[in-house]
């Protein structure tokens, strides 16, 4: 029984904390600006996107652990 809560402790916490880095991640991308410099090369900041990707992913994983968990110990 305590390694259940163990295991949906910790899937609240990647999922709080995924949803926060996707939030910052959506946030930073839109603040930054998007230009083209003088040799035609696009400038942006292209890393946040599949960062973002992997942050919702990981929110998705660990929020399905813990509805899983919530219901096989009901």
């Amino acid at each position: 029984m305590k390694h259940q809560q163990a295991i949906r402790t910790g899937a609240l916490a990647i999922s709080c904390s995924s949803a926060g880095f996707l939030l910052a991640a959506w946030i930073g991308w839109s603040a930054c600006p998007t230009s083209i410099d003088a040799k035609g090369v696009l400038r942006e900041p292209f890393v946040l996107i599949p960062l973002g990707y992997l942050a919702g992913a990981a929110m998705l994983g660990s929020s399905a652990v813990f509805v899983l968990t919530s219901c096989k110990r009901r």
